[in-house]
């Protein structure tokens, strides 16, 4: 899709408004790495997160959105990323990330996600297709395990 509107967020110009893609489009792919992020890991992230009212995937391999304005992704049984969507996401990622720190309980720490990874969007039509003929492991759904 082209971009339609931009602005600025943590420094990157951004699309903030795609054209739509019709059925049958071609497959597109958008940089989302200027996003927000923030990991947490180690004994008791889960449940700290729970009760910080994040909506948690399930099992690890598994993603969702779990407060208004962020992704959460569960890497492990107790390893997660949160990325923020939008402005709101961001601010929650900040308050998230002072309260982990100002509480004194046993709950794991927070690892540096900014600079270490790449986030990117694949979407239309035909994007599993051209998923499945630049990678060779197979990314459809349910193909992984929980291990």
């Amino acid at each position: 899709p082209r971009a339609r509107a931009w602005r600025e967020i943590n420094g990157y110009q951004v699309p903030t408004q795609l054209h739509g893609t019709a059925p049958g489009a071609d497959p597109w792919l958008m940089d989302e790495t200027f996003l927000p992020r923030l990991g947490l890991k180690g004994r008791g992230a889960a449940e700290w997160l729970a009760a910080a009212g994040v909506g948690l995937p399930a099992a690890p391999n598994a993603w969702r959105h779990g407060a208004p304005g962020l992704r959460v992704a569960r890497l492990g049984a107790q390893d997660f990323l949160l990325e923020a969507d939008d402005e709101a996401g961001g601010v929650a990622l900040t308050r998230l990330a002072a309260q982990w720190s100002a509480d004194s309980g046993r709950r794991g720490q927070l690892v540096p996600r900014q600079h270490a990874l790449a986030s990117l969007v694949v979407g239309g039509a035909r994007s599993t297709e051209l998923l499945a003929r630049l990678c060779a492991v197979d990314l459809r759904p349910g193909r992984f395990g929980t291990h």
